[in-house]
């Protein structure tokens, strides 16, 4: 028996399937199973082997094989490669030992998305040495069956509107098939379903065509598709006929109530059965001779009632194409309503200052309207009454108060008025060893500040010249002041005390007041300007002058008369 030598073939394969996204790590390896020298190979890897271990193993399903082609080294001699869909296909006798390395790129898509690209995986394979050379057996290439339909549609199908029809098929082959239903419009037929890997299902065609309503013949086929090559089946048409079921109406029914108060809304409706009635509406009012069609065209009725509505009758036709029904009839009762005489009116609750206050006037009939009277608002006094007096040191306030309720309607500060110091006076001499004290108290308050008295000298007695201000004093801030011994030049230094703010005890509008606006006022530095005791001024108010008459009534108008605010502006 003849032996071949031991032969190791490595191949590396490039399959560039295409994923979202995906991209294989370059190097990755395939090993294929070994093969011997002399005896017949078939070995497929699949898309989910190529992609398994990988994060994008879940995707396999979805990947569809377009094609293969060699990009460099060598097959081993008796070996071929091909591909389906889900698959790269190695197969053939091996005639020669040796190793060998080659690379081909498989063209991927994902059908549902329209994705094409490549991606790199290396496979590893080795021959080995084999017994004897036999005769190459071919083993044919498989040819795919042509899928037979073995359950299929009715011819035809009828079903009332708004109906359902549930059509059942299956298909005989060695393969799964993939059911395609087709409707026709015009001369073309355009795809509704396609439901894929599967020997039977079913189809509701009038749903997928959204013609549950459409009255009329409809025609359909369904087609079947080997999964593995897409060999068609010959077609099975059928049709389902849509048909209209109207029923007469046999019932009609008015409801709703019959009395109403003139010039007020009427409201009624009509209950029928039968296929989508459609409605018409009539009146025979006490005037008329025979009935009078209304415009309302749907289920109800309404309209504003008149005194001449009054014993009119009211009925609804309810009609299809099947036949038509007259309601029952409703008579009108319309109330002309009762018109109130309401007496003077009379004040129940009196109004204050701030209050509203209440006034009511009663129908003959028992009736009884009520309405709310503004509040007086408040009667200013003319008088500024003290209600705390200002100190040297704190403000005091003042205020105008309401003639009516005592309420303070208008309040203003009152500045404090500053201390009032006499004269320095001494409380302790000085001496050569120590320094002196004297002091000046306030003749409102008693409050004192005192200053020390320097130290007299035994040997020399200062002759100060006249003060002269440094930095003058403001309403708010101590000003210095200083003077020079004329023999030893020594310099003497005291604050010139703040005078405070000279505010007037009278007021300065500062924004004069409007019939509507407030204005403001407040009490104004003389020296500095600055203001204190802001307060509102109360707007003034229209003052309304005499009734004029812009429109003069006549017998079939009214006339008008107005009043003008006698404020300038």
């Amino acid at each position: 028996m003849k032996k071949f030598g031991k032969v190791a073939v490595i191949l590396t394969v490039i399959l560039s399937i295409m994923l979202p996204c995906l991209a294989y790590a370059e190097g990755q390896v395939i090993d294929l199973p070994s093969a011997k020298v002399g005896q017949y190979y078939h070995q497929e890897k699949s898309v989910a082997e190529v992609l398994a271990g990988t994060e994008y193993a879940d995707m396999a399903p979805y990947v569809e094989i377009t094609g293969i082609t060699l990009v460099s080294g060598e097959v081993p001699s008796g070996l071929e490669y091909s591909y389906t869909k889900s698959s790269v296909v190695f197969k053939g006798t091996p005639t020669k030992e040796g190793t060998y390395t080659f690379t081909v790129n498989a063209k991927g898509s994902i059908p549902l998305m329209g994705i094409n690209q490549q991606v790199p995986v290396t496979c590893n394979m080795v021959v080995e040495e084999g017994d004897v050379v036999p005769t190459p057996t071919p083993t044919p290439t498989p040819k795919y069956e042509k899928p037979t339909f073995v359950t299929a549609p009715n011819p035809n199908y009828e079903v009332n509107s708004g109906g359902s029809v549930n059509v059942s098929v299956a298909a005989k082959c060695a393969e799964k098939c993939d059911f395609t239903l087709y409707i026709k419009n015009g001369s073309a037929w355009n795809a509704l379903a396609t439901i894929k890997g599967t020997n039977s299902c079913s189809f509701k065609p009038l749903e997928l065509a959204s013609k549950q309503n459409s009255v009329g013949t409809h025609a359909f086929k369904v087609v079947a598709a080997n999964a593995s090559d897409n060999t068609l089946s010959d077609e099975v048409t059928f049709n389902v006929k849509v048909v209209s079921t109207v029923t007469k109406p046999t019932s009609a029914v008015i409801s709703g109530s019959s009395t109403y108060d003139a010039g007020k809304a009427l409201n009624l409706s009509c209950s029928a059965n039968g296929t989508d009635p459609t409605y018409t509406w009539y009146i025979k009012r006490t005037t008329d001779g025979s009935y009078q069609k209304l415009s309302a065209t749907g289920k109800t009725l309404s309209f504003i009632t008149e005194a001449g509505d009054h014993g009119a009758k009211i009925k609804c036709v309810v009609s299809n194409s099947a036949g038509s029904l007259e309601s029952n009839e409703i008579t009108l009762t319309v109330v002309t309503p009762h018109v109130h005489s309401y007496g003077a009116w009379t004040v129940s609750k009196a109004s204050t200052c701030t209050a509203k206050g209440t006034e009511t006037r009663s129908c003959s009939c028992g009736d009884v309207q009520s309405r709310s009277v503004e509040a007086k608002g408040h009667t200013n006094g003319t008088q500024w009454v003290i209600d705390q007096n200002a100190t040297c040191t704190e403000a005091g306030e003042k205020s105008i108060r309401c003639t009516e309720c005592n309420e303070k309607v208008q309040k203003m500060t009152i500045a404090a008025t500053g201390h009032a110091f006499s004269e320095w006076k001494v409380v302790k001499e000085a001496t050569e060893a120590e320094e002196g004290l004297e002091e000046k108290t306030c003749k409102n308050c008693n409050a004192k500040e005192t200053q020390t008295i320097p130290k007299k000298s035994s040997t020399h007695i200062h002759a100060y010249g006249d003060w002269i201000v440094e930095k003058a004093a403001t309403c708010t801030e101590n000003g210095t002041k200083s003077r020079v011994c004329a023999e030893c030049k020594e310099k003497q230094t005291t604050d010139i005390l703040a005078e405070g703010h000279r505010f007037p005890a009278d007021y300065t509008v500062i924004k004069d007041p409007t019939c509507t606006e407030k204005g403001q006022k407040a009490k104004k530095c003389a020296v500095c300007s600055a203001l204190t005791s802001k307060e509102d001024i109360d707007a003034l108010g229209h003052s309304l002058g005499s009734w004029k008459v812009v429109i003069q009534p006549t017998v079939e108008k009214e006339g008008l008369e107005e009043q003008r605010c006698t404020h300038a502006g």
